[in-house]
């Protein structure tokens, strides 16, 4: 029997010298992928939003946030056709770990992410500071 995907895992790959720290979050149309090397960057997460099918006007459209009812938009760098780049600061990242209610849009295709993503959020943030306590220590 094969098991279903998980919606959500995070992972810690060595990379180059460094701990990239690394979250996927399966949504229904989007897959999420969160990546940060706390040892090369303290401060900054790509988050990189996939769209599962195309979507009409995907390379313009704009990106928008919602976290507990204050909306941001989010400047995106589009490198591929369905993929949207985010480069987030890490209280960026920590506001949606601390949210009880995260959606948003990508043009007008909206998305949620449940109780379990903002679980894996906030692992992928323990991993990552994990990992930058790990860098100030071996630093010295």
């Amino acid at each position: 029997m094969v098991a279903a995907p998980t919606p959500a895992e995070v992972t810690r790959t060595p990379e180059e010298g460094a701990v990239t720290v690394r979250a996927t979050l399966r949504l229904e149309g989007f897959e999420m992928r969160l990546a940060a090397s706390p040892a090369r960057d303290a401060d900054l997460v790509l988050w990189t939003i996939h769209a599962v099918t195309p979507i009409e006007g995907y390379e313009e459209c704009p990106l928008a946030v919602m976290v507990d009812g204050q909306v941001t938009a989010w400047r995106a760098a589009r490198t591929q056709r369905r993929d949207l780049h985010v480069p987030l600061d890490l209280a960026a990242v920590r506001a949606l770990a601390g949210g009880q209610s995260v959606n948003g849009r990508v043009c007008t295709s909206p998305w949620t992410l449940s109780a379990e993503h903002l679980l894996t959020v906030r692992q992928f943030l323990t991993a990552f500071d994990e990992e930058l306590r790990w860098a100030s220590a071996t630093a010295h």
